[in-house]
């Protein structure tokens, strides 16, 4: 996110310069410092909710138990350059904690509410689309279904082909 608000901001200082409106560059620079400083500050706002990270983020959802835990986890941590890839974030809950990839803080009570609303029943493990819909459900969790059906969407091809670019 920061960097391209570096590079919206690098488009803005050349268009002034082109345009040869050197007196609002001023204006420009306070509007740039202004937005990274927003995403500087978002960084310390605490997760409490998977709607906080809609267009910026895929999310997996993912339950285990301590017998499936070290399969999940061995699953994602073998797959981080195709996570990071694709924008996903994830977030695993057994039964004494939280963890994750995402970098900032979470709320304390993240864990519970993501259980209660989207882990139920049989349900292991969720894909949630960076729009913010669920897009798959699971009983067993694998990530190369999930992968599959991320890389069939309209989104992901978009980004695939920009990425060849």
């Amino acid at each position: 996110m920061l960097g391209r608000l570096i590079t919206w901001a690098v488009c803005l200082t050349n268009l002034n310069f082109l345009s040869i409106r050197v007196a609002r560059l001023p204006l420009a620079a306070m509007i740039i410092y202004s937005m990274v400083s927003n995403q500087l500050l978002a960084n310390d706002v605490i997760l409490s909710d998977v709607k906080q990270l809609r267009w910026d983020n895929r999310i997996i959802l993912a339950l285990a138990d301590r017998q499936s835990e070290a399969e999940v986890m061995s699953q994602l941590y073998l797959a981080k350059s195709e996570i990071d890839e694709r924008d996903l974030l994830w977030f695993m809950i057994n039964a004494e904690q939280l963890m994750s990839n995402y970098e900032g803080k979470i709320s304390k009570d993240f864990a519970r509410d993501i259980h209660e609303k989207y882990l139920t029943n049989a349900v292991i493990s969720v894909l949630i689309g960076k729009d913010g819909s669920v897009k798959d459900r699971q009983t067993v969790f694998s990530l190369n279904s999930m992968f599959l059906l991320i890389d069939s969407m309209p989104m992901r091809q978009t980004e695939m082909m920009r990425d060849k670019d």
